[in-house]
């Protein structure tokens, strides 16, 4: 009798599956549809350039907005990108690159400690990328002064009540009260004169800032002290006493110098296509007069009709030889006006518009004038700054001022989201000081000579840094009496013009934040050394150290940090912005997940970037930015050798023991890519959940950058790769995949066996295996077959088969990439 032979066995085809049923999946990947598994070529070359030693930064990717992309990478010898066309150095590239972050238009790039951030943009001709340091510094402006006349008030004649002679020891109550009252008056008088022209004729504390076209502040000078040459004014007044009992007061004129003040300079380069405009902020006028004291006075020059009483204006100290000697007044109110610069201690006096099609200022060497108010609201203004308490900077508020402009900031990881950007493993190179002309008060008319210029700053650990220029005509003529360094632990600092030099030893301002010098005199100075020639100075520059610290600034100025939080540990190796909801986190805040040997925490922002607060998420640590990549709906790490998904404030293990050290993302295929810890094992494909697909094959790989959509790679090789991109090249594929069958079949049977595959083959070999259930090594060879050529519609393998209750397919093969597939047909 006929029998009908059973069906033939199918095997199942897809992904790589847990229950075995799939157990190889290498070099193919699930089909759209996902019945059928097509081979993956090798990754595509980004160029046929070979650069030895590449290594991509983290952040290293821009994408400008007509979809250009530009990978920024490095070699050896510093910076080197590749702009879809060829691979290039941009010009001014310098320094050992570490990450980068793109911040519109531009990209900023982290160097290695105590080297100088870069920032780079594109050449609006060439089109090709150039660098320029962050730390360059504008050439420097001059604050001067300019003589506005004289300014006068009388103190009219008067009696006093009482009788003195040459036994006297000085005024009556009453009478020095009258007199103290017209002193004060007059001055007033006169201080209100002084503001109907609108000029000074009292020391103030003047600096200027650079602003850029977005109204953002690009540079702010030190500040410098301008007044009269004699300093401080009407100190004082002598009268003529005359009478029997000397006791009328001859009428008496006060007469002071006023001045307005100036900016002097020009721009060029690069500086003259940034800076839009100047702004000269000013404090409240210096006044002597403290009108709650009493004012000293003395009787004198006695004759038998005549008398001579010098009356000091309240407040001033009897030693007017050194009127900003240190515990006068005029000393104090330095210190208190620097203590709150940043805190309204200035005010804006006035603007100058630069015009860079002319490459000049509008109005700048002209004096500048600005309505002010009268002299008492002055008084009153001045003492609102000096009144005002000042608040020790805390540890952390010292951080943030090392770290901020004029010094420069650095870090060894860095992460975006939004306009905010957070910055970890921290350190600040020190402002390398400000030239002599910008602490100038007067420049000289000039004769055409060239001057080098130099300041160098001594640290209190012995540390220094210099800065040098050549300064054209008009040379320095003389300095501000008030010179002035932003760190509290600068000790020493010497001004080099030509052969001429001045050292000044600075002290700490009352707030910390920085260190400065004032002459006693409170008038310019000269420099007061002359050497032989012009030596430049040497120096010892050393970093500041933050490993714990993390920044938050913006797009607009990534290299001023607006807030900062100690962090317990190291620094972070990877920061990104975070994904996904968590109840309560404020909408409008920024927000970001931290990978490090901290574990994974979160840091909020808040809206106004003054609070930043962490809180960690998982204490298994993470070893290196590479381990961590951003996926479709959350961020993928390798934390404590598992591979976890973080989201929202949850993190979860999608894959304990991955096996992994190193993860990438490709978009285009929606694939999470964990690369084994041996370059030489292959790499396992997962779908972003965790569920591995399929291995692959993949060159090793020095470094690796996953920026969503993309996936790169620079390989041992020097060469650089599109992960997310395959060559129609052939590749080898391995595959094997088992069915079971009833345990009541009989012990030996024909089977039949579905050869699942077709498409092109260069070599390759089939096998069927059968085994109870162990597998492996419990399996046996049930027949072998070589395979070659185009197969198109293979029919089933018969096979006589012993008893078995699971039948396995193995495949491995050379194919060609787009003309094979496994599916069933």
């Amino acid at each position: 009798m006929k029998t009908t032979p059973p069906p033939a066995l199918r095997f199942p085809i897809g992904p790589l599956r847990d229950d075995g049923s799939v157990s190889r999946c290498h070099n193919l990947r699930p089909a759209a549809a996902g019945s059928s598994l097509v081979p993956v070529g090798p990754p595509r070359h980004l160029t046929s350039q070979v650069i030895p030693g590449a290594r991509l930064l983290p952040g290293g990717v821009f994408c400008d907005s007509a979809g250009v992309l530009t990978l920024f990478f490095a070699d050896d010898s510093g910076l080197l990108c590749f702009d879809g066309q060829e691979v290039y150095r941009p010009a001014g590239a310098s320094g050992t690159p570490r990450c980068a972050v793109a911040t519109g238009e531009s990209l900023l790039l982290m160097t290695s400690e105590g080297e100088d951030p870069q920032m780079l943009s594109r050449d609006s001709l060439s089109g090709l990328w150039t660098t320029r340091s962050a730390s360059e510094l504008p050439p420097p402006l001059t604050i001067e002064r300019t003589d506005q006349g004289l300014v006068s008030a009388t103190i009219d004649a008067r009696s006093l009540r009482g009788s003195y002679s040459s036994r006297s020891a000085g005024l009556t109550s009453a009478d020095l009260a009258s007199m103290q009252s017209a002193l004060t008056e007059a001055y007033l008088a006169i201080g209100d004169r002084a503001v109907a022209r609108r000029v000074f004729f009292q020391p103030v504390i003047a600096r200027y800032r650079l602003r850029g076209a977005d109204g953002r502040v690009i540079y702010t000078s030190q500040p410098v002290l301008l007044g009269p040459d004699s300093g401080p004014q009407l100190t004082g007044a002598a009268f003529s006493l005359s009478g029997g009992s000397l006791s009328e007061v001859a009428a008496t004129t006060l007469t002071a110098r006023t001045f307005s003040l100036r900016l002097r300079g020009s721009l060029d380069g690069l500086w003259a296509r940034t800076i839009s405009s100047v702004e000269l902020q000013v404090s409240p006028q210096l006044h002597p007069l403290e009108e709650n004291l009493r004012a000293a006075h003395t009787l004198g020059s006695f004759t038998a009709t005549s008398a001579v009483l010098s009356l000091r204006l309240p407040g001033v100290h009897d030693s007017l030889a050194s009127p900003a000697a240190p515990a006068t007044l005029l000393s104090s109110q330095v210190a208190a006006v620097l203590a709150r610069l940043d805190s309204g201690a200035l005010e804006t006096l006035g603007s100058a518009r630069f015009d860079s099609a002319a490459g000049e200022w509008e109005g700048l060497e002209n004096p500048w004038y600005a309505d002010r108010r009268d002299c008492r609201a002055d008084l009153k203004a001045l003492r609102s700054v000096t009144g005002a308490p000042v608040k020790p900077l805390t540890p952390v508020g010292e951080a943030i001022r090392a770290l901020s402009p004029p010094h420069v900031m650095n870090a060894s990881v860095m992460g975006l989201s939004g306009d905010c950007i957070v910055a970890g493993g921290l350190s600040a190179r020190r402002f390398s000081g400000s030239l002599p002309a910008e602490m100038a008060v007067k420049l000289d008319s000039g004769s055409g000579e060239v001057q080098p210029m130099a300041v160098k700053v001594v640290f209190a650990d012995g540390s220094s840094v210099v800065r040098s220029a050549v300064g054209k005509s008009p040379a320095v003529s003389l300095l501000s009496p008030l010179l002035v360094y932003p760190s509290p632990d600068a000790v020493e600092m010497r001004l080099y013009c030509g052969r001429s030099v001045l050292r000044v030893s600075l002290r700490p301002d009352p707030s910390g934040s920085m260190a400065y010098w004032l002459h006693p005199s409170a008038a310019p100075v000269e420099l007061t050394e002359s050497l032989p020639a012009f030596v430049l100075p040497a120096s010892a520059p050393v970093s500041r150290r933050f490993p714990g610290m993390l920044a938050v600034s913006t797009l607009a100025s990534p290299l001023s940090p607006q807030a900062a939080v100690e962090n317990a540990g190291s620094a972070p190796v990877a920061i990104t912005a975070a994904v996904g909801g968590a109840s309560g986190w404020d909408s409008e805040s920024s927000r970001f997940y931290l990978f490090g040997q901290s574990g994974i925490q979160s840091l909020t922002v808040n809206s106004s970037r003054s609070r930043l607060t962490v809180r960690t998420l998982d204490p298994r640590p993470t070893s290196c930015s590479e381990a961590v990549c951003v996926i479709s709906a959350s961020v993928a790490a390798i934390a404590g050798g598992d591979l976890v998904s973080v989201s929202g404030r949850r993190v979860t293990t999608i894959r304990p023991s991955a096996g992994a050290v190193r993860l990438g993302y490709s978009g285009a295929a929606d694939e999470l890519w964990c690369f084994p810890a041996a370059a030489s094992d292959p790499v396992t494909v997962t779908s972003p959940d965790g569920r591995v697909r399929f291995t692959r094959s993949c060159q090793p790989l020095a470094s690796l950058l996953s920026h969503p959509p993309g996936l790169w790679g620079a390989g041992a090789d020097g060469r650089l790769y599109d992960l997310t991109q395959e060559l129609d090249e052939e590749c080898e594929i391995a595959f094997a995949a088992s069915v079971s069958v009833s345990p009541g079949a009989p012990s030996a049977l024909w089977r039949r066996f579905v050869m699942p595959f077709r498409g092109q083959v260069g070599e390759g070999s089939v096998s069927l295996l059968g085994d109870n259930g162990c597998g492996g090594a419990y399996s046996d060879l049930l027949a072998s077959y070589e395979i070659a050529g185009l197969l198109t519609h293979l029919p089933p393998v018969a096979l006589h088969a012993p008893h078995r209750h699971r039948f396995t397919l193995s495949l491995t093969a050379r194919v060609a990439v787009g003309d094979f597939r496994i599916g069933q047909y």
